[in-house]
């Protein structure tokens, strides 16, 4: 029997049955069993099944699971759920979008392994200040970075090869503290084009950390402004009421960012980087912007640029200070303060930080929309964050444990979810490693060189938009309901790991399949490990002469039959259970 083809059809068989899928609410009339919301606990704070003595334990004593999802959060697959966060909250890992390639000194990295030493850096600053126990407020005022080996050699910061993956530097380049936003991964991220004046950087920080995202404003326009005329749009913004709403904040929101190069784009990079490019911090004169910009884009990235001066027609001004001359609004954080260094310290004191966080992890962990929280539920939360001492992994402890979570909807497991669970439950992890580099820089230019990348996590070679995630560029929300794209990818990706795992299992390094050998075929042998693998799995604690193992079992004899030996039974059963709605549903 053709596995790939068997499991596409189990898993188009079952899903029909999958009450709840797609958000549809859970039952009201009953509570949860323990188990069930144990189930749901792990997958949301770590994305991997509990395991089978945790599971047992809550069935038992549902008090246990206070302790239990404690111990959780000094996990690693939190830390990693942290970070999955926050790449949504600020959309990066965008492997479509300014792809850097491994040109001059970068010529033999690889593209993925510099998109992700690139934008896995202010990820990798989050999750240690959350892991930590650090107040949440330090992801805004903390002077230092992240950077991994890669990192080290894009930014030019220090990094000891003995020490740990992500290590912590202190920029020197006169950039102010402001934590994940001096970060110029983010910059690279987000851009400022021709006009737009900081404009869409100052909307994405209000966004991300405020839940204030100006786009969501009601401004009636007339039609009595010329959108395409420079000169007329500027006179809007400073005099039409209508704009003023929205500028008189947005403004000087974007005033703090000046310092920073506008764009950083990949190909402009490429150029510089394949002639001779003078570095930013050997310039002793500005000399003009495009200067100053093409060394900035000289590896070591440079995205800082806010001390140099230039000349204008009213006088020398520093860059970070070019609004002056443009005659646009002074810095300033929604008339609370105006130091240029402080836009960090004013959003850590703001109280929207931290009923936007309360928001958006609540919204995450539930993969619910933040602004659609009940008032009720944030308040009590805020509460619980705030006398933590904004302990953000007592936050998260207190969102899966609440009564509102619990009546939360069926979710879906994520894509990034997904490959830890398997990598968890198998020691699968899918992954390709695809062009390397041989040394010409063009063979790049097409999406060359990219590199080993994870296919769960990539959308550039792999498959995490088509698996119901998100790239942060092109798709710009996750996919919460079923899909037949998922369906196919999922399908695959357990084959796949059901082929690894059973060769490691009976080549003595059994994580499942530890009840049996490779030559076992005894029916009640068999029963006895699917009894196990259910509730490893599946989180389901059946007997083995109930109608699920029954069922289950009729789909290793058909492998047996298929390939002859148990190994093909068991590759059969391990990929039906990797892509059942039990596990793809929580």
């Amino acid at each position: 029997m053709n596995i790939d083809r068997f499991s596409v059809l189990m898993m188009l068989t079952v899903l029909p049955g999958c009450g709840g899928c797609g958000g549809e609410p859970l039952p009201e009339d009953d509570a949860l069993p323990a188990e069930t919301r144990l189930i749901r606990a792990s997958m949301a704070l770590r994305g991997i099944r509990p395991e089978v003595d945790e599971l047992r334990l809550v069935m038992y004593d549902d008090a246990a699971m206070d302790d239990i999802v404690s111990d959780w959060l000094n996990d690693p697959e939190f830390g990693e759920t942290i970070r999955d966060m926050h790449a949504e909250q600020l959309r990066l890992r965008s492997d479509l979008h300014e792809r850097m390639l491994p040109v001059g000194a970068m010529q033999y990295s690889s593209i993925y392994a510099i998109h992700e030493a690139i934008s896995e850096g202010p990820l990798a600053l989050v999750e240690d200040i959350v892991v930590s126990g650090a107040p949440y407020t330090d992801i805004v005022t903390s002077p230092t970075l992240r950077v991994n080996a890669v990192g080290a050699e894009i930014w030019g910061a220090p990094y000891d090869e003995d020490g740990e993956t992500w290590q912590p530097f202190t920029p020197e380049d006169g950039r102010p503290p402001w934590g994940i936003l001096s970060d110029g991964a983010l910059w690279i991220r987000h851009v400022s084009n021709g006009n737009n004046y900081q404009r869409a950087r100052a909307n994405m920080v209000a966004d991300a950390l405020l839940c204030a995202d100006f786009h969501t404003r009601d401004i009636p326009l007339g039609d009595d402004i010329d959108l395409s005329d420079d000169a007329a749009v500027a006179e809007a913004v400073n005099n039409n009421p209508a704009c003023v709403s929205c500028h008189q904040s947005l403004d000087p929101l974007g005033g703090f960012l000046w310092g920073y190069i506008n764009t950083l784009q990949a190909n402009q990079v490429a150029v510089v980087n394949s002639e001779d490019c003078i570095p930013l911090s050997e310039l002793t004169s500005m000399g003009n912007f495009n200067q100053v910009s093409q060394a900035a884009m000289c590896y070591p990235l440079e995205p800082w640029i806010g001390d140099f001066t230039f000349e204008s027609e009213d006088g020398e001004y520093a860059i970070r200070d070019a609004w002056e001359p443009l005659d646009l609004r002074a810095p300033g954080y929604f008339g609370l303060g105006t130091d240029q260094d402080a836009l960090g310290s004013y959003i850590a004191e703001d109280p929207r930080f931290l009923s936007c966080t309360v928001q958006r992890f609540y919204g995450y962990l539930a993969q619910t929309d933040p602004e659609s929280v009940p008032l009720a539920v944030q308040g009590e939360l805020l509460s619980a964050f705030e006398d933590a001492a904004l302990d953000a992994r007592e936050l998260a402890k207190a969102v899966v444990l609440s009564d509102a979570f619990a009546a939360a909807p069926l979710q879906t497991t994520r894509p990034e979810q997904y490959a830890r669970l398997v990598e968890n439950l198998t020691g699968f992890r899918w992954r390709t490693d695809l062009d390397a580099f041989d040394g010409d820089a063009s063979d790049c230019q097409d999406d060359g060189c990219v590199g080993e990348a994870d296919l769960m996590g990539s959308d550039l070679v792999g498959f995490r938009s088509m698996a119901g995630g998100m790239d942060g560029y092109r798709v710009t929300s996750p996919t919460h309901t079923d899909t037949p794209t998922r369906q196919l990818v999922v399908a695959r990706y357990a084959a796949e790991a059901a082929g690894f795992a059973v060769d490691s299992e009976f080549s003595g390094s059994p994580r499942l399949l530890t009840e049996v050998s490779a030559s076992t075929t005894d029916e009640d042998a068999i029963r006895a490990q699917l009894v196990l693998l259910h509730l490893r799995i599946l989180g389901e604690d059946v007997a083995a002469g109930s109608d699920a193992i029954s069922e289950t079992y009729a789909l290793f004899e058909a492998g047996l039959a298929g390939g002859g030996d148990a190994a093909s039974g068991w590759r059969v059963v391990l990929s039906a259970l990797l892509q059942s709605p039990e596990v793809l549903f929580y």
